[in-house]
């Protein structure tokens, strides 16, 4: 492979539950976690976070009842995510195949009457396949996905014409999206 892409400055952009002052600040500690170490684990970055003199210490919360409560939820969704079925599916050509798919998906529902907001919850996969609604928030959510695995891994041009693909079928369901309103 004769093109190899470099890492050229650091693109600073909030999420995944940190500010941009978060990653503008832990990212010169992870470089030198990863130098110092010779690797970078998740082990190494949270005995560095533990210290109170580290910048990375107050990115996470050290109360451990609130540390458990988020690790079980956690382990719950891991469980909805591990429960599987096989169901009978039409490929593009019209023939059956057999695939094996979560059981549950989790979906946003209205809550009580008008300004009632809005709630979480996983839904069985019968019932997410043959409800428009749920079905559009699954596959919206597909989409959203493939577009953080896209940021991820755009720089592997094998995976491009994979990325290319999930575009086109994404203006397809935008399309008929708009169809059905």
């Amino acid at each position: 492979m004769g093109f190899k892409p470099r890492c050229k400055g650091l693109k600073i952009i909030a999420g995944y539950g940190f500010s941009d002052k978060d990653i503008r600040e832990a990212y010169p500690v992870l470089e030198r976690l990863k130098q110092v170490h010779g690797e970078l684990t998740n082990k190494i970055i949270v005995a560095e976070a533990r210290k109170p003199n580290s910048p990375l210490h107050r990115l996470w919360d050290w109360d451990v009842a609130a540390a458990a409560e988020r690790d079980w939820l956690r382990r719950a969704d891991k469980l909805l995510q591990a429960v599987r079925c096989c169901v009978t599916v039409l490929d593009a050509e019209g023939a059956e195949r057999v695939v094996d798919v979560r059981v549950f998906h989790s979906v946003e529902h209205n809550v009580g009457a008008q300004g009632g907001g809005t709630k979480r919850s996983f839904e069985h996969v019968d019932d997410v396949m043959t409800n428009d609604f749920m079905r559009t928030q699954v596959i919206d959510g597909f989409f959203s996905r493939m577009e953080q695995l896209r940021k991820a891994y755009e720089t592997f041009v094998e995976l491009v014409p994979v990325f290319q693909a999930c575009e086109r079928i994404k203006r397809k369901h935008e399309a008929a999206k708009k169809k059905r309103r």
